[in-house]
């Protein structure tokens, strides 16, 4: 049995690919389309990645516009005439890839993803959910990925009334009406809303949903068909007026399904602003405390080669859960659901776990004024969070952030050990130990990295 690659791969060596965007007038009318929608995310600063490139039709055009554009394809021979098309282009990259595995790439890499092809023929469920996490994963936080996908609908009107009609309905409905997604079926067409329903537990906001060509692929197929070109011009932008019609899109044949990757913590405006916000509802030292964590954090992530400007976000916004009053163990509850609320969810489970470098409830220094409710919540997302240095960096910070300034470790547990009557050994190791990590991770002390003697907030 054939695999859904050498499906593929069959199809497009015998298919001509490399004008199909300029051979007939729905072809214009989708690549006009959908280079409006990819301007409206993508500039000549752009990094940018296409999945599914094909021959290189968009990668060679924004490549051109001055973006710095990775063109991943599967298909040997789309690949090779595409790096023919990108000849002389030093901006344009060309790989073989498959969009369900982009290991190649790290995380939050491009500004905008496109993934135009793919989803036209990925029929399992398994796969379908690689290649939309595998896009999201290499976005950037607040960037555009833009998904094409295919009309199950418009599949039927373009190709199924010569006589077929029988054929085509088997191939893409079950007997009681339901889509059919099968590899044989090589281009495979979706349900708007049941497209749309595969990123309902995504980490993206779904921005809008497109039909980049209308009817126009069956119309065309008229004896009578004829547009001029200066109607064609005029047709185009009356099309684009009405792209984003609810009742329009399972008619037309492709469709733009376009996103932005939520943002896993805000910008450092943004983080100054809500921990101004929270001091003004509950004034005292915590507010400084958190920008010192936060000066700390800025400068140990630079000299350990993470990212200063995550690492100061997450430092300033530990303890935001204290906006909402005097608590103990409840400002770790608060500040997590605070920040889960707004989608910042590295935000929030830095909020969670900052006071717990073992995952242990029980090591908390401080009072249990939780709620049954919350003490649960926090233990279960302990055990379900995936801690990374992120998390071990803002414990070390809280653990040497005083109010006035940068505190020697030792200092700085002792005093909460003072004002509560205990310090869970444990906890005062492992703390150190994060001292040891990082300082290795430096090649320099901690608190000459930290600046501790000049320091203030």
């Amino acid at each position: 049995m054939s695999s859904r690659q050498e499906i593929v791969s069959g199809f497009y060596n015998e298919y001509e690919e490399d004008d199909r965007l300029t051979r007939s007038r729905h072809g214009q009318l989708e690549y006009f389309t959908t280079m409006h929608y990819i301007h409206r995310f993508a500039n000549k600063n752009s990094k940018v990645l296409e999945v599914g490139a094909g021959t290189g039709r968009y990668s060679v055009a924004l490549a051109k516009e001055g973006m710095d554009v990775t063109a991943v394809e599967l298909v040997e021979a789309n690949l090779e005439k595409l790096r023919q098309n990108a000849q002389g282009i030093s901006n344009l990259k060309a790989l073989q890839g498959d969009a369900t595995d982009l290991s190649r790439f790290d995380d939050n890499f491009f500004d905008v993803t496109l993934v135009f092809g793919p989803m036209y023929h990925l029929y399992d469920q398994v796969d379908v959910h690689k290649a939309i996490d595998e896009a999201i994963r290499v976005t950037k936080p607040g960037g555009a990925i833009l998904f094409a996908f295919i009309s199950v609908f418009a599949i039927m009107y373009a190709n199924y009334f010569q006589g077929n009609w029988a054929t085509g309905e088997e191939e893409n409905f079950t007997k009681d009406y339901k889509i059919r997604h099968f590899k044989e079926q090589l281009f495979t067409g979706y349900d708007v809303i049941e497209f749309e329903q595969l990123f309902e537990k995504k980490s993206v906001t779904w921005i809008t949903t497109a039909g980049v060509d209308g009817l126009l692929e069956p119309v065309e197929d008229r004896e009578d068909f004829c547009i001029k070109d200066e109607d064609f011009d005029a047709f185009t932008k009356w099309n684009l007026a009405f792209a984003e019609k609810r009742e329009l899109l399972g008619m037309t044949n492709h469709l733009l399904y376009i996103c932005q990757k939520n943002r896993t913590y805000p910008d450092r405006d943004e983080a100054k602003r809500l921990l101004k916000e929270a001091e003004e509802r509950n004034p005292g030292p915590w507010g400084d405390h958190s920008r010192t964590a936060a000066h700390c954090a800025e400068k140990i992530a630079f000299y350990s080669g993470m990212d200063p400007e995550k690492a100061y976000v997450l430092g300033l916004l530990h303890d935001i859960g204290r906006r909402f009053g005097k608590r103990h163990l409840g400002h770790v509850s608060d500040g997590y659901s605070y920040m889960m609320s707004l989608g910042y969810t590295d935000a929030a489970r830095i909020c969670l776990t900052h006071s717990f470098n073992q995952r242990k409830i029980e090591a908390y220094v401080g009072n249990f004024d939780t709620t049954e409710e919350e003490t649960e919540l926090i233990r279960t997302k302990l055990q379900e969070a995936q801690l990374d240095d992120y998390d071990k960096l803002i414990q070390l910070c809280d653990s040497i952030s005083g109010a006035e300034g940068v505190m020697d470790i030792i200092d700085r547990m002792s005093d909460v050990k003072r004002r509560y009557g205990a310090y869970d050994p444990e906890k005062w190791d492992a703390n150190l130990a994060l001292k040891d990590y990082f300082e290795q991770k430096m090649g320099k002390d901690l608190y000459e990295a930290v600046d501790k003697e000049r320091f203030r907030p």
